[in-house]
């Protein structure tokens, strides 16, 4: 048998704290990192632990266990580069969980993509279509073109979704 690692697991929205759970029942480690937010309504504020990175959870298992994280309700994708899911070294977790200890109320925020890269949509119904990471109302979106109608249809995807297009050169801008 392999040896365990930490595997990135693109869960269903809003399904984190769920498939965390049934992945330890199932005996798999999981990490699900939380942020600490204070939320003030009219009568009464209380702290909510949200999901450090959304839709993302961390699970420490074998190469051979993956068909189980697989089956688990909540299951989306793996996070994969070249085809085989990603893993994560242990001292990238001891970071995040240190971060977290002295700064309970971090954020993430995404550096893989930045307003106006040309991406290409490499997974679900629409892909292969291109477009332009846009932004509004502070919600990252990718408007893909309809050069024809000169117009550009404005949609909420998934990071995991998209890659970006390279130049001519072959190299990713």
């Amino acid at each position: 048998m392999s040896q365990s690692e930490w595997y990135v697991i693109y869960t269903r929205p809003n399904a984190e704290k769920k498939f965390a759970a049934r992945l330890t029942e199932r005996g798999i480690e999981s990490y699900l990192p939380l942020s600490a937010e204070v939320k003030i309504w009219s009568d009464r504020k209380k702290t909510i632990h949200e999901p450090l990175f959304k839709s993302y959870v961390f699970a420490r298992c074998t190469i051979e266990q993956l068909h189980i994280v697989k089956t688990v309700f909540g299951f989306s994708n793996f996070i994969s580069f070249g085809g085989y899911p990603t893993t994560i070294k242990d001292r990238q977790i001891e970071i995040i969980k240190s971060i977290l200890r002295l700064y309970a109320d971090a954020k993430s925020i995404s550096t893989r993509f930045v307003m106006g890269d040309e991406v290409t949509i490499i997974s679900g119904p629409l892909k292969g279509l291109k477009g332009v990471l846009a932004s509004i109302s502070g919600k990252k979106k990718v408007a893909i073109k309809l050069s024809h109608l000169e117009q550009s249809l404005l949609l909420h995807l998934p990071e995991a979704y998209l890659m970006k297009t390279a130049n001519e050169n072959g190299e990713k801008e």
